[in-house]
């Protein structure tokens, strides 16, 4: 039994001094993914541009809100002028014909509201995520570049999550993440300020 044991401690300690002395042959590195994410220039044009989007919706969506406030005034002045009882039975029918149409619209305002809304929200979601995925994938041509010129085997995401909700990597030592050397490389020739980008009109 003791010799068994002792057998199994020295298989242990030389799994371990071969996987030490395997990734130090291998070069393995972390990157803080998130920080590298949020300083590259491309995604800061890409939140500029989703920004222009996002203000373009909530000013059509004020528009939209402002024309239905109005049909719902209109609506509301017919209903209360088919009660005047000052009126001939005709004439208040004729209100009362004029409030219903006026109801009428309102309700195809509101729902033509319901649907454009949703429309933009889908449209802005998308596009957020085209933009991310494009990103990532420009990221990750860089940094693999990168890696093949400074001979690394793996790079590892610092702030990636497990699918059990635990970071990826729960320990690296400090000389092993290289996140300012990527920042530098993948921004390089990126402009100093990002100016908000034109966006065509929406066609109606």
């Amino acid at each position: 039994m003791k010799k068994n044991t002792v057998l199994f401690v020295c298989v242990v300690a030389g799994l371990l001094a071969v996987s030490q002395a395997w990734c130090a042959e291998a070069k393995i590195v972390v990157v803080d993914m998130a920080k590298v994410m949020k300083a590259y220039s491309e995604t800061k044009s890409a939140e500029a541009l989703l920004e222009k989007q996002i203000e373009e919706f909530e000013a059509e969506q004020k528009d939209m809100l402002a024309e239905r406030d109005r049909v719902r005034k209109e609506f509301e002045s017919a209903r209360e002028s088919a009660k005047d009882k000052a009126l001939s039975d005709k004439e208040r029918e004729n209100k009362m014909d004029v409030a219903e149409q006026k109801l009428n619209v309102l309700r195809e305002s509101e729902m033509k509201i319901r649907e454009r809304m949703s429309q933009r929200q889908k449209e802005i979601n998308d596009q957020k995520v085209r933009m991310q995925r494009r990103i990532v994938g420009k990221l990750r041509e860089v940094i693999g570049k990168y890696a093949a010129e400074k001979g690394y085997a793996m790079i590892l995401d610092s702030t990636g999550m497990s699918i059990s909700g635990v970071e990826s990597v729960v320990y690296s030592r400090e000389n092993m993440d290289i996140t300012e050397d990527v920042l530098k490389v993948v921004n390089i020739g990126a402009p100093e300020k990002v100016e908000k980008p034109e966006v065509p009109e929406k066609k109606k």
